[in-house]
This record gives C-alpha cells, sequence and structure tokens, in this order.
C-alpha cells in the first residue's frame, strides 16, 4: 500500500462512528438485543470502489460451489466463493483491513468486548459471490463467534439477497419454523452479527443479481471453537456443482436456443451510415439507399432517438423476464470513422465460454469492440477466454475489384463477421458472404479445434451479409427459414434431415421508418430466450402467430426503428450465457 495511511482510513467513513457517538451507542444496544448491529454507509465511496475493483480482479479465482451442507442440516449452497488462502495470495486490502485497528475498535464498541484476528483458518476472511438466479448461501451457524460482513454489491432487497437471521437459536431449522429477522441492506454497509448462536443465511436470489461480501471471521477471549467441516467444504479449491467437479465461467453459450441468462443489448446512438467503397455498399445495401452511405453522415435524428428508446425499453423486458442485461459503453462513432455499437452480434462471438472478435472487413467497423472492452475484461476476469481474431491489415487489399467477382472482398486475409455464424452445439453453421471469406472460416475453424465442425450453408442471396435473416433455429429439432434464399432439401442435405423446417413468412411492405441497411426479411431475426418465449416486433402479427402455432409465447416489443439501421433483435443482442450443454444437434 503505497500511502502512509491505515486501510481503515483509506476504506472506511468513520466520522459517525467515533467513541461515544450516538450512533455506535445505538449499534451496540442492537447488538446486545439482537446479536447483530449494522453500520450504515462505514465503507466510505472512494474505499467502497477500491474494494468492488479488487473483487473484479479476484473474482476470476472464484470457485463454483453447488450442494447440499449435511453438517447444516443439508441447507444449500449455490454461490461462488474465495477462501482466506487464495487472498492472502492475491490480495492486500482485504487482509490489511482485516487487521486494521480502526475497524476492530468499532467492532469491540457495538460487541462490548475484545475481537481477536484468527492466524490461519481458511474463513479468517472469504469472499462470497451469489450472481444468479436461486443463488443462496444457506443456513448456518459460524465456527467462530463474530463475523464482520463487508457489504460490496446488493441488489434491491425484492430481489433477495438479504440476510436472514434468529438470534439465540438451537438449530438452523430455526429460519424456517419461527419469526426472522430480515436485515436490508446497501452496498457500502457493513454488519457484524454473532454469528456462532445466530442462525442465519443469505436469502435466495430472485433473479440473475449480484450479491457481493467480504466475510471477516475472529474470535473473543475464551473462546472454544468446534469446527465444523462447513468452512472447508465451502472454501476448497474443488468446485462442487451437484457433486460434480467443475467451473462454469460467466460466460458460456452452446446455441441459439438454450435458457438465456445473461446478453448484452446494444445502444443507437451516435450510429452512422457506414461510409464503404461503392462496390459493398451496391453489393448488401438497398439501392434507394446507397447514395446515404458517404463519410459523416450520421443516422436521422429522429430515427436514432426512438432506436435507442426501443433498445432501452427491450432490456427492461428482457430484465423483466429474469434475464441479466449488459449494455456497452457509448464511443465517438462519428470520431472514430465508426457505423454502430447496436448490433453486438456482428462483432463478437461467443462460442462456449470463448467471446471472439470478429476481423470486420468493414473499416467503419474495426474499432467497435471498443465499446464492448470493459464488459470482455469483465467476463475475462470472470473466468472467460477473451480472444481477437487476426486484424484486417489492409481494407483496400481486400476489396474485390473484379466486378464479375461473387463476393465484394476476396480470399486475401481472413475476414468474417460474426453474424454469419450460428450455434448448432457442436456445429457451427456459416455462410460465405460479401464480409465473411473461406481464409476467415478457416481461422475460426483452427481456432476451435477438432471439438466443433463448421458447416458452410449455401444459400441463394446475392446480397449475403449475415446468416439470422436466412436461418434462425427456434429450439433442438425447429428451425425457420427463408424461402427466398434456401429450400428444405439444401438444408436437410447440410445436416438437417431429422429437423422440422418451416418457412418464415413473406414480411409485409413498409415504408416508414425506412429499412436503410436490410430487406423485410429482417422479420425473422428473432431472440429465443428458451423454448416457451421468443421476442418478436410488436407489429409483426404474421411471425407472433407462426411462433404461437409452434408452441412458444411471443414477447412483443417495438424495434421497428432499431430494423431501420441495420438489424432486429438477434443482431442487436450477444448471448453471454444460456443454460445447457455442449453436445451434437446435427
Amino acid at each position: 500500500m503505497k500511502s502512509n495511511k491505515t486501510y481503515g482510513e483509506i476504506l472506511l467513513d468513520v466520522k459517525e462512528f467515533g467513541p461515544g457517538s450516538s450512533t455506535l451507542q445505538f449499534c451496540a444496544m442492537n447488538y446486545a438485543a439482537k446479536h447483530y448491529a449494522v453500520f450504515p454507509g462505514l465503507i466510505s465511496f472512494p474505499g467502497l470502489l477500491l474494494l468492488q475493483d479488487e473483487i473484479r480482479r479476484l473474482r476470476r479465482e472464484g470457485v463454483r460451489k453447488e450442494f447440499l451442507m449435511e453438517c447444516m442440516e443439508n441447507s444449500p449452497r449455490r454461490m461462488t466463493t474465495l477462501g482466506g488462502d487464495v487472498v492472502d495470495q492475491l490480495s492486500s486490502l482485504v487482509p490489511g483491513i482485516y487487521r486494521d485497528p480502526l475497524l476492530l475498535d468499532i467492532v469491540e464498541a457495538a460487541c462490548g468486548e475484545r475481537v481477536i484476528p484468527l492466524e490461519d483458518d481458511v474463513d479468517r476472511y472469504v469472499v462470497n459471490i451469489l450472481d444468479r438466479k436461486n443463488d443462496t448461501f444457506g443456513a448456518h451457524f459460524d465456527d467462530y463467534p463474530i463475523s464482520v460482513v463487508l457489504v460490496i454489491e446488493a441488489p434491491d432487497p425484492e430481489e433477495g439477497g438479504f440476510p436472514e437471521l434468529v438470534a439465540r437459536a438451537k438449530s438452523v431449522s430455526q429460519l424456517d419454523d419461527g419469526p426472522v429477522e430480515q436485515v436490508r441492506l446497501t452496498a457500502g454497509d457493513v454488519y457484524v452479527l454473532k454469528a456462532d448462536t445466530t442462525a442465519h443465511r443469505v436469502s435466495p436470489l430472485r433473479s440473475d443479481r449480484e450479491r457481493i461480501a467480504i466475510n471477516l471471521a475472529y474470535t473473543t477471549p475464551g473462546f472454544v471453537v468446534r469446527p465444523t467441516e462447513s468452512a472447508g467444504l465451502l472454501y476448497s479449491r474443488e468446485p462442487v456443482v451437484s457433486g460434480v467437479t467443475t467451473v462454469r465461467s460467466i460466460v458460456e453459450s452452446h446455441t441459439e436456443w438454450d435458457p438465456l441468462e445473461e446478453v448484452i443489448v446494444g445502444v443507437a446512438d451516435g450510429a452512422m451510415f457506414p461510409a464503404e467503397p461503392r462496390r459493398m455498399i451496391e453489393d448488401t445495401m438497398p439501392a434507394k439507399f446507397w447514395d446515404l452511405f458517404t463519410p459523416g453522415r450520421p443516422f436521422p435524428g429522429d430515427i436514432l432517438a426512438a432506436a435507442q428508446e426501443e433498445l432501452d425499453n427491450f432490456a427492461s423486458t428482457l430484465t423483466d423476464e429474469g434475464i441479466v442485461v449488459r449494455r456497452p459503453d457509448r464511443v465517438d462513432l462519428a470520431g472514430l470513422d465508426g457505423h454502430t455499437c447496436a448490433m453486438p452480434r456482428d462483432c463478437l462471438l461467443v462460442v462456449g465460454s470463448d467471446i471472439i472478435e470478429a476481423p470486420m472487413s468493414w473499416v467503419s467497423r474495426r474499432s467497435e469492440t471498443l465499446a464492448y472492452r470493459s464488459l470482455l475484461t469483465r467476463y475475462q476476469q470472470a473466468g472467460a477466454h477473451w480472444y481477437s481474431a487476426p486484424r484486417v491489415l489492409d481494407h483496400p487489399g481486400l476489396l474485390n475489384n473484379d466486378p464479375r467477382a461473387e463476393w465484394a472482398i476476396n480470399n486475401s486475409q481472413p475476414a468474417f463477421d460474426a453474424a454469419d455464424f450460428l450455434r448448432f452445439g457442436r456445429d457451427i453453421v456459416a455462410q460465405l458472404s460479401h464480409v465473411t471469406n473461406q481464409a476467415g472460416i478457416d481461422w475460426l475453424r483452427g481456432h476451435l479445434g477438432d471439438g466443433y465442425r463448421i458447416r458452410v450453408l449455401e444459400a441463394d442471396d446475392p446480397h449475403a451479409m449475415h446468416i439470422d435473416a436466412t436461418i434462425m433455429p427456434l429450439r433442438s429439432g425447429l428451425m425457420l427459414f427463408n424461402p427466398e434464399r434456401i429450400d428444405p432439401p439444401t438444408l436437410r442435405d447440410a445436416g438437417f434431415a431429422d429437423w422440422e423446417l418451416v418457412p418464415a413468412p413473406h414480411p409485409a411492405v413498409r415504408e416508414h421508418p425506412p429499412l436503410f441497411m436490410t430487406s423485410g426479411w429482417v422479420n425473422m431475426n428473432l431472440l429465443v430466450l428458451d423454448e416457451e418465449r421468443i421476442v418478436v416486433e410488436e407489429q409483426d402479427e404474421h411471425i407472433a402467430a407462426l411462433v404461437s402455432e409452434l408452441g412458444f409465447k411471443p414477447i412483443r416489443c417495438a424495434f421497428r426503428h432499431v430494423q431501420s439501421i441495420g438489424g432486429s433483435f438477434h443482431c442487436a443482442t450477444l448471448d453471454v450465457r444460456r443454460r445447457g450443454e455442449l453436445r451434437a444437434y446435427l
């Protein structure tokens, strides 16, 4: 620590908790009566930011635990943990605050007795992370008498994740049998608990929110510990998920249809018409708008404002459906000669726990992933593998100058858009297009290795750019297809012989808002939430009726202005986590 200040002086705001203060006296009275006390805002705002950064760095070493704790009456553990030995190796902040005199003085004043730091116990200081729906730290007593909990992240109380307590309990089952004290906390709060005689638990999260705490354990003079196996099981380095040793990255997605748990939704602010060579524009864009694709031209302001509102409402809808939603940072697209941050599916590909940055063939998209850097860093720290395909270094050299060539780009450098690939477990279905070449497909095949097969689909689409308006899987064995671009015999030959293949309804003619960058077949660019729910455009009655006939509940969202600037629900999202296993479907 490069400072003359103590850890307590750096991390704590003690002005309300001085010796003899009314706040500290109230905490002491509450502890005497209820065996717990809350110190609201004891972690200073700068201190909280430091600790949050520290946890972001540490959590990649976390170990997932999902099991029933037999010694605590089979109460559940669904959480990610880091024990004291690991924290010792990686952090100075946590061990430093653990022994800091400023914190110890406040805790002793509240408890009315001396508290003594532990030496080598694995649970002397630990990090507990709950970040998935139904995550919980189930009912238990601690081995040591004093627990001090620093709240680093806390969901709103209605989302769960708050402590439930029964003081002077004989059994953890009393949490289910009688009155329970519920403690509502926010990030930056600290609470102290008489942990060896108070039955306590953290209530299950009701959705994918984050509840993160640093737990500090202390003993008192004369206390005789009667250790259980609880700490050893919970903070060992051996992952336990339903009794199976495995580690699950926060990023994990194998298909387009497994139950969606976390997603990135794009932002439309500042989006620009892509200023690409005329050959590229004429091969990919609707003819009546070609002359709009010039340098420095933003999309119309009213359309962008409406598109941003649609994306925000879409994100809120997904949150209401129990899905964790992340958003990219805003970047200066005009200053970067860029295009958009509304379509994360175009530039990023998730395969298992890998996140792959695509080597975009458009100059206007070469810096697009800057908007996602903070999210990618977070995911990498949480166990994901972040890769970048080789960048296109010579964009003019990539362009096909022969007007008779089938595609606007040649094969001189690997190039692909991530949206030219769809995931079917161990099979990745791809297409060659004006933005994806064989060298790009070959690079991805080599990167993924023998565990995956890339199947190249041959569609009849002279303007091909992105496969998700040609085929769209809805669940295992069921797929929507574009009848103008591909037919069932071709699909069956490509591996879909046992699948039900359903033609998408022809899109209705529309004038406003204009489709600057897509055909009407953007109507089949859907987002599957799970085997029961699919997001559809609220005015698209034909698609809504079709998915209903197929047994799904259509979740209707306004999205026509987002479609106007280049894509729909599938394009505007990136699956971060879907609950499912890697297996073959074709």
